[in-house]
């Protein structure tokens, strides 16, 4: 069964995704909107932009592209070989089956995992890179993702190194923000010291470790605040890694309890809020056991907030020396990145100001410029 077909003699660009709900205009800037992208670059180009997926529901638009829906993997990639009006198909998510079979296909293909693991077996990982390697080009979000791909055999011409776009303009003006309001709507004073984390939360992401550090750290600054900000996901199944999170979700609800109103938790808020947050932060945080990218990393450095990172290809291949590390789950590590950070006001000034300007690399007319070449490689 499909569902949204679409007549015209123009040129179809297909995108396949799992869903078409994520990255909501509300929740991130449209500068930062990676799937709109694609969209609007094929849209200049003459082409008739259409989302494909497996995901159920009514047909509609995303985007600004036609929503075609399909029963199966199968029937997806078949429509895919049998309709000659698609010329160009950009494949996201390397465990989603319909984007890894898109590459087999005689058409220009261009995919992008959203992760640099390639398996959780020997056996998945030698199918995906065989998979892998009938793309005509592969995206990769940061350096390290990009390595992975050369030193598992992908040849360095298909592997392109093109990030999600930062609404670095935006989020740079941070220090512009009114501050007033924000701090009085989450009771946050002046001479309080606020460490911050954006995400929305599985286990990966590791926030009971980064409240642990912050309990053990109001012992040597009693006025602080840890603002939480983000979606609960901790009982979303759709994340194969979460496994049985009752348990882990009873230890952080333990730590809130003690915590009392020294966390904040925010829930998800648009991006206009999150910098609203980010300009009365001192210091931003992220603990995961692996990141793609991080959109809010990127968005906190535009900022020029100090960056408390897990020590992770993703991140010091990119940020080297400019932020502080510590191993996912090494609460004492992270304690002890919080103490360097807070004894030392000028070492914070000094790195938020660096990089603010190192993240302007990501901006997105500058990211815009590479996924147009990449385009005009396979279609022109």
């Amino acid at each position: 069964m499909v569902s949204g077909s679409m007549v015209s003699d123009k040129p179809i660009f297909v995108q396949i995704l799992l869903g078409t709900t994520g990255g909501c205009a509300d929740q991130l800037s449209p500068r930062e909107d990676y799937f709109l992208h694609p969209i609007t670059v094929m849209k200049e180009k003459g082409y008739i932009p259409e989302v494909w997926t497996l995901e159920k529901g009514a047909p509609g638009n995303c985007r600004g592209a036609r929503i075609r829906r399909f029963s199966s993997a199968l029937f997806l990639v078949l429509n895919l070989l049998s309709n000659k009006k698609v010329k160009l198909i950009h494949a996201h998510l390397r465990p989603y089956l319909p984007s890894l079979l898109s590459g087999l296909l005689n058409k220009k293909c261009v995919l992008t995992p959203h992760t640099y693991m390639l398996g959780s077996s020997w056996l998945i990982k030698k199918f995906s890179l065989m998979l892998m390697k009938q793309f005509d080009r592969i995206i990769a979000l940061t350096p390290h993702e990009r390595q992975i791909y050369l030193d598992n055999g992908i040849t360095s011409n298909k592997v392109r190194l093109i990030p999600h776009p930062i609404d670095w303009d935006f989020f740079s003006k941070a220090h512009l923000e009114p501050t007033e309001k924000i701090r009085k709507r989450y009771n946050i004073y002046d001479n309080e010291f606020v460490i911050t984390t954006v995400a929305n939360f599985r286990r990966i992401k590791n926030l009971e470790t980064m409240l642990s550090a912050f309990q053990k750290f109001l012992y040597y600054n009693k006025k602080s605040k840890f603002i939480v900000v983000g979606k609960n996901q901790l009982q979303n199944k759709k994340y194969s890694e979460q496994g049985n999170s009752r348990g882990y979700a009873l230890g952080i609800n333990s730590i809130v309890k003690q915590l009392g109103d020294k966390v904040i938790f925010t829930g998800g808020i648009g991006y206009r809020q999150v910098r609203k947050i980010l300009a009365i932060s001192d210091i931003y945080v992220n603990n995961s056991d692996l990141e793609a990218m991080c959109l809010s990393v990127y968005e906190a450095a535009s900022a020029g907030v100090p960056l408390c990172l897990s020590k992770i290809g993703s991140f010091t291949s990119v940020f080297g020396d400019m932020a502080l590390y510590s191993e996912p789950r090494d609460e004492k590590g992270l304690l002890k990145n919080f103490l360097k950070y807070f004894e030392n006001p000028v070492l914070r000034n000094k790195s938020g100001n660096k990089l603010s300007r190192f993240a302007k690399k990501w901006d997105y007319p500058l990211v815009m410029k590479d996924l147009k070449v990449l385009y005009k490689e396979l279609t022109d």
